[in-house]
């Protein structure tokens, strides 16, 4: 019998429950509210092909999620998560929601000065909301256009926030396409859902009705909302998120599975100015590294499949650990290290990624059982690679408490792993030797006709660094820095740091 191939609905799945996580809002969210849109879907009696479009749009809504974490962790005291879920909770638009939202989420250990100082900078900046929503915007069709989703899911992906009264720049009322009407519907009730069961869903869509809603929809759930959360209120979505997929399954082959994990990659290195492009680079390394060390050619495409997802677990943790420029407190250390087990649970929820799960999130693990975060000794050939990828890739790029290493730094660091016993010599040699070819291949032309002194500036724009900082880590004039910034801006098109990191995912130009 033909192997049908990966349903595509899986691997996404697994992706959305880290998106719940990178937005704030509890696990499963999306695929819930997944569930009730093809649901109200029906009821509007919407074609199948609308109706697979408002499967897969839903699903991968926030896709987009990770290209601002950075900022707006800056905003709310390292909390962009909680930010998140506090203007999900109330309509942006109105102040006195969004304050009250403000002081019940974010910043709950913060001194009550700071928290009040972080409030007002927030509460004066809300008109940049719409920017941040288109960039959001962007990330999401980008990274949804590189996979195998049926026709039209991009095209609602662009009309996610708008929003029904035209507070937003973009489509209102009517104009909007209807599955994109649904969709902020099913998941504005679901986030009510989950805190005040469905009185709390029907009273949300009720209060934002012709506001940021649909009126005519969320009378329609209002009027149905015992029947449209039926199976909702318990247990596991996982099952139920599969079966709503209408029409026949969309399915991947092997090649459709690799842009799927490079998505994965793409979506969590976003989340970290400073880790633009990490997991393709750790994946190339590992995958030269395995094939000198005589790995069979199955176990090298399975290995650069769990280099591109083994991140993913990131996206649990606040910017506010990511990007501090200082070193982590023992209780960040800790939460830091968390992100080894969310990566284990998010992939095992899907059969297609399962297998990849003990290797991915092995990353940190080492030979002496002195990793994380199962602090194992570890075994697997695959898994040391991959381990000693990561470490090599990290020290020769910068990191917010530091400039990355030279290689020749990094190659003192990594025979120091070996002399302590924590990754084997010939892994090492392996790895090291894959990184001189990379080094040399990354000579080739880049994007968008860019010098490599114009990717160096590209990749500290993309990090959030001043002109100053930028002058001071590269040894050159604030002047010349500038006229760097002004040539990438007009080469790529770009208009501030979220952009300039959308372009550097997008052309892939920081993977060397």
């Amino acid at each position: 019998m033909t192997d049908p191939g990966t349903r595509l609905a899986e691997p996404l799945g697994a992706l959305s429950l880290a998106t719940d996580l990178a937005v704030g809002l509890p696990s499963e969210s999306a695929l819930a509210a997944t569930v009730l849109a093809v649901r109200m879907g029906k009821m509007c009696g919407i074609s199948t092909d609308d109706l697979r479009a408002t499967y897969y749009a839903s699903v991968t809504r926030f896709l987009g999620c990770t290209v601002t974490a950075a900022e707006e962790a800056s905003m709310a005291l390292g909390e962009d998560q909680a930010l998140n879920y506090a203007l999900s909770v109330c309509d942006w638009t109105d102040i006195d929601q969004v304050q009250e939202a403000l002081r019940r989420h974010v910043a709950l250990g913060v001194s009550p000065a700071e928290r009040e100082r972080a409030f007002e900078g927030i509460l004066t900046s809300l008109e940049a909301i719409p920017g941040v929503a288109a960039l959001h915007c962007v990330q999401a069709i980008v990274l949804t256009s590189r996979l195998e989703v049926p026709d039209g899911v991009t095209r609602l992906l662009g009309h996610i926030y708008d929003r029904w009264d035209g507070a937003v720049p973009g489509s209102a009322g009517e104009d909007i396409p209807l599955p994109a009407r649904i969709i902020p519907v099913a998941v504005c009730a679901e986030l009510f859902r989950r805190i005040g069961g469905t009185p709390a869903a029907v009273e949300a869509v009720r209060s934002r009705s012709g506001r940021q809603l649909d009126p005519e929809l969320c009378r329609l759930l209002q009027g149905e909302a015992d029947s449209l959360f039926t199976d909702l209120e318990s247990g596991s979505h996982w099952q139920l998120f599969l079966d709503t997929e209408p029409g026949t399954a969309a399915r991947l082959d092997p090649e459709g599975l690799g842009e799927v994990a490079e998505v994965f990659g793409d979506f969590i290195d976003a989340k970290c100015p400073w880790f633009l492009g990490h997991s393709r680079r750790v994946a190339d390394l590992a995958s030269h590294a395995a094939h000198s060390l005589g790995l069979a050619e199955p176990e090298v495409r399975e290995l650069r499949l769990a280099a591109l997802v083994h991140d993913i677990g990131r996206s649990a943790v606040p910017n506010g650990v990511w990007d501090k420029p200082t070193a982590l407190t023992l209780p960040e250390r800790s939460q830091a290290e968390t992100h080894t087990y969310h990566t284990y649970e998010i992939l095992t929820r899907s059969a297609a990624f399962r297998p990849l799960a003990e290797r991915a999130s092995g990353t940190h693990e080492r030979c002496d059982g002195s990793g994380y975060h199962r602090r194992v000794r570890l075994e697997d050939l695959a898994t040391m690679i991959l381990g000693t990828a990561d470490m090599y890739d990290a020290l020769t790029h910068h990191r917010p408490w530091r400039l990355a290493h030279s290689a020749e730094e990094a190659a003192r660091t990594m025979a120091g792993e070996v002399a302590a016993f924590r990754f084997p010599h010939r892994v090492v040699h392996a790895v090291l030797d894959a990184a001189g070819h990379s080094q040399r291949a990354a000579k080739a032309t880049l994007p968008a006709g860019l010098t490599p002194r114009e990717r160096e500036v590209l990749e500290l724009l993309a990090a959030g660094c001043s002109d100053k900082a930028i002058a001071r880590r590269l040894g050159i004039s604030v002047k010349t820095v500038g006229h760097h910034a002004s040539r990438i801006y007009k080469k790529t098109g770009a208009q501030g740091r979220a952009q300039v990191a959308i372009f550097a995912t997008e052309n892939r130009a920081l993977l060397a």
